[in-house]
């Protein structure tokens, strides 16, 4: 239905879950016009929520195949104020998910100050569900007590751990945590008359559950811990890299009718406090030392609650007593008449905090007007009048500001390593700690409500228990207020400044400047100084003139009255005073006029007319379509040339064509089948195919046996081939990323787009410089910045084309490793050529002979004089036999070429003079090569 006040007319649904007798079911919903008239729209405001899509999902460290494999399809959650929560339909798993989904929320229907507090509240939340596995059953398996190894600790109880034993199987939820992702919107801007917001946020990881479940009552908790005694065991899957990958969630935000109209916001009025949202809050900052601003802000809380619990008639220090007694109903507690000031005091030996709450018109507002911001003072006070909130946080505090006095400074505690390590402090007092830290930064009030920074009543007392210390009477001492002391007449002395050294008086008795005033008066010379400033400065004004007369440049104007700017027309001034200029520079052609001199080719002056130049150019070509005797002509063609065809086919063509025709010899594996269509024979009917029988209405029970798969069973067995694949692959990986990332230049840089040259390796290993280097500190030595040399270059230094026009030896990676380890050199197999070439000589192997002197004894000898006796037996000469076999293999004649003989001719007779033809073609080829030899 939330679509038909979308204003969509038709609505289409299936039927989710079989029931009994309907297999499937489609309902359509169609309106004959729209759902809601202007004054229902106007009333109920419709507020429209339509979840797009999400783009760039995470790849990593699972794979959206394994994704679509494991888990559920993607779908999105989230709750708009008192709204039940809203979820979207699954879809598919991809880079880009695309929901659609609509979702109607009647602001209307809420009331004004509850929806103003909902939107300068804490962002919405929407969560994308990406990850959430498809719940399988675990069959346990049966085993006899004592065989598993925790069964050794049933009666240990010191072995069992308070930890361990948390689950409990009768109340622990069925459906274990799978990490989302969160994308947060602002929705403020609705408040500022703005009646539709599209907005493009980023998908952040979730927050990670308490490891037990046993803190957060209202989510899901990872079921069991690895190793415990009781419980299952349960490992969620890993979290995405959404940050990594820019995951994006598209959603858009439609009202019927704005919130509020431009003239509401011009105007700035006060909003009125209503019943729903009746309380405020303010926060009080200022130094430890402060003990004047402490006490007045201690007092003023007081009498407030004093007077609001009727005991404002008895002596202060009752008051005092009573107020730390009091305990506050529940009734009290959640009354929205009840004018008290409920909160906490921080104090940390550095500065104090005060977080005040009570009723917006009266209590926070008399505090406000009562205790303004004293100006050039390091009191800081975070107030809005624009904020109401519909119920306390602080309540159960009681009217007595509880006081938590941290034993280290707040900034200190928040720097401890240890405070972050899970389960080191309580989970409440930590989000304390961070909250309370994180306000003392911001300056504004509405900041600190839309990041949630008011830490809750059970936050403050987990706080107190594990940092507080008690206060003592030291504490109270030093935060009881100066009484104002009465000045008694006194001696007038000086005012001493309030300085840590110790003071002394100035000392501006200068003996020696009294003694030139004398000789001064004595003497009676005098010195002008003003006569003496105005001579020096007409001295320089008169040196400026005359170098500005040698410096001034020239200055050219065209010769006309009236300027003509356009540039169509035949008087334009500009090209007029640039067609002077360049009479000017023809003057001195070894001269140019430029704005700066350091780099001439940034606005210097062209000394030509390059228009004029191009018109030239292109009359003279024009010019020299024409000979000196007048149109060339090609002449007349004879009487073949005029005959011929234009399309006559060229002489290779022609010779192709009087070639005999053959039948398709292109087309013979089109035309001819691969396999030979022969019928079998009566014996092996079996085995042909059987064309007679008519073919059954289904395969029957069992698949037809074939190798070749399809549908389902194809594509499960490539899945399971690509998976299986994978994992050898992942297997062998040893990095922890398997992605390889390469050096690549920016092809702007490199001024060529194309070619073999656009993108090469050498370029890809050199500096930023492209060009030699132009700043003093880029070229000269010892600063100057040395280009990384290519791969190449470092494992074959002869390469090193820099360093070998440099005049710099080239050193190798491996010392030694190109030096040449040789005796000498043998005459290679090219007479023709010297000895010097480098491929006509084969290098001598050193063959160590004093190596084996030392070793061996003796040097290594190729003879061998010992002989066995089976080596010592006569060799027996060839028999004639074995002299007539041949050593070479003869080829077998091609029965395919061989063509019947017709009758009465010999059919050796070709064969033989063939054979004589061969051989005779065989000689004169081995002629013709010892010739060119």
């Amino acid at each position: 239905m939330a679509k038909l006040f979308a204003g969509l007319k038709s609505v289409t649904s299936r039927l989710e879950n079989p029931v009994s007798g309907i297999e499937d079911l489609f309902i359509t919903v169609s309106l004959d016009g729209p759902l809601m008239s202007e004054e229902q729209k106007k009333r109920l405001n419709p507020l429209i929520i339509k979840v797009h899509s999400a783009t760039h999902m995470p790849d990593e460290p699972l794979t959206q195949e394994e994704l679509r494999n494991r888990c559920l399809p993607v779908y999105t959650k989230y709750k708009f104020f008192k709204q039940p929560e809203h979820y979207s339909m699954g879809r598919e798993h991809g880079q880009s998910v695309y929901w659609d989904d609509i979702d109607v929320v009647l602001a209307g229907t809420i009331e004004s100050s509850e929806m103003r507090e909902y939107l300068n509240g804490p962002p919405l939340e929407i969560e994308v569900h990406d990850r959430d596995r498809i719940l399988e059953k675990e069959k346990l398996k049966a085993t006899l007590f004592g065989d598993e190894l925790e069964d050794e600790k049933i009666n240990s109880v010191g072995a069992v751990s308070g930890r361990r034993t948390l689950h409990n199987p009768l109340s622990a939820k069925p459906k274990p945590w799978d990490p989302y992702g969160v994308a947060k919107f602002d929705l403020s801007e609705l408040l500022l008359g703005e009646r539709i917001v599209y907005m493009k946020v980023p998908v952040q990881n979730c927050p990670l559950p308490d490891v037990l479940g046993v803190r957060d009552e209202g989510q899901d908790g990872l079921i069991g811990v690895a190793g415990a005694v009781d419980g299952p065991v349960d490992t969620p899957l890993p979290v995405g890299h959404y940050v990594e990958s820019g995951a994006m969630l598209k959603v858009r935000f439609e009202l019927a009718y704005p919130l509020a109209t431009p003239s509401e916001i011009a105007a700035k009025a006060d909003l009125d406090t209503t019943f729903q949202c009746p309380f405020g809050r303010i926060v009080f900052l200022f130094d430890y030392k402060n003990v004047k601003f402490l006490n007045e802000l201690q007092a003023l809380v007081t009498s407030i609650n004093a007077k609001a619990l009727e005991l404002d008639n008895m002596p202060p220090h009752v008051i005092d007593a009573a107020l730390s007694t009091y305990k506050l109903s529940i009734e009290q507690q959640r009354s929205r008449s009840l004018d008290i000031v409920t909160g906490f005091q921080l104090m940390d030996g550095i500065k104090h905090v005060f977080v005040l709450e009570g009723l917006r018109d009266h209590a926070i507002t008399l505090l406000w007007e009562s205790l303004p911001k004293p100006e050039n003072t390091d009191i800081e006070i975070l107030y809005n009048s624009d904020l109401a909130f519909r119920e306390r946080l602080y309540g159960p505090l009681d009217v007595d500001l509880c006081r938590v006095k941290l034993h280290e400074p707040l900034s200190v505690i928040v720097q401890q390593p240890l405070l972050y390590v899970r389960d080191m402090v309580p989970k409440p007092c930590f989000d304390a700690l961070v909250k309370l830290d994180e306000m003392t930064r911001v300056d504004k009030l509405r900041s600190a409500v839309r990041n949630e920074l008011f830490p809750t009543d059970e936050m403050v007392v987990s706080m107190s228990r594990e940092f507080g210390v008690p206060l003592t009477s030291e504490d109270f001492a030093e935060l009881e207020p100066v009484p104002d002391r009465v000045p008694e007449p006194a001696e007038v002395e000086i005012e001493r400044p309030k300085t840590s050294r110790l003071w002394t008086p100035l000392d501006n008795y200068n003996p020696r400047y009294v003694e030139q005033l004398g000789e001064r008066t004595i003497s009676g010379h005098k010195q002008d100084y003003i006569q003496d400033n105005i001579t020096m400065t007409r001295y320089v004004s008169d040196r400026n003139k005359v170098e500005r007369y040698w410096t001034k440049p020239v200055t050219v104007r065209a010769d006309v009255q009236v300027a003509h700017n356009y540039s169509t027309q035949s008087l334009n001034s500009t090209e007029l005073a640039k067609e002077k200029v360049r009479q000017e520079l023809a003057k001195q052609p070894d001269r140019r006029y430029t704005y700066c001199q350091e780099y001439n080719h940034s606005m210097t002056v062209v000394p030509v007319n390059v228009e004029a130049l191009r018109k030239q150019a292109e009359q003279e070509s024009r010019d020299n379509w024409r000979t000196q005797k007048g149109w060339t002509f090609p002449g007349v063609n004879n009487l073949r040339a005029c005959n011929q065809h234009a399309n006559r086919p060229d002489v290779a063509r022609i010779d192709e064509l009087k070639e005999s025709w053959r039948e398709n010899i292109l087309h013979t594996n089109k035309l001819d089948p691969t396999l030979e269509r022969d019928r079998y024979t009566w014996s092996k009917r079996q085995e042909d195919v059987d064309l007679w029988k008519r073919p059954l209405p289904h395969f029957g029970q069992s698949a037809p046996v074939t190798i070749h798969l399809a549908g389902d069973t194809l594509r499960r067995e490539q899945r399971a081939a690509s998976k299986s694949a994978n994992d050898v692959w992942r297997s062998k990986i040893v990095a922890g990323d398997p992605r390889m990332y390469f050096h690549r230049c920016n092809t702007i840089t490199e001024q060529i787009n194309t070619g073999s040259k656009s993108c090469n390796q050498v370029a890809r290993l050199r500096g930023l410089l492209k060009d030699d280097a132009k700043k003093f500190s880029l070229y000269k030595e010892p600063m100057r910045i040395k280009d990384i040399p290519p791969l190449n270059v470092v494992l074959n230094p002869s390469v090193d084309t820099a360093s070998r026009e440099a005049g710099l030896p080239t050193i190798p990676a491996v010392e030694g490793e190109f030096d040449e380890h040789v005796n000498g050199f043998m005459p290679g197999p090219y007479d023709e050529h010297a000895w010097n070439l480098e491929r006509n000589k084969i290098p001598i192997r050193d063959y160590e002979h004093k190596k084996f002197e030392v070793t061996k004894g003796q040097d290594f000898s190729v003879y061998h004089k010992e002989r066995h006796k089976l080596s010592k037996r006569k060799l027996v000469p060839l028999t004639n036999s074995e002299r007539d076999n041949y050593l070479f293999r003869v080829p077998e004649m091609d029965y395919r070429a061989y063509q019947v003989p017709a009758i009465g001719q010999n059919p050796m007779a070709d064969t033989l003079d063939s054979e004589c033809l061969t051989m005779t073609k065989t000689t004169e080829e081995q002629k013709t090569l010892e010739a060119l030899q």
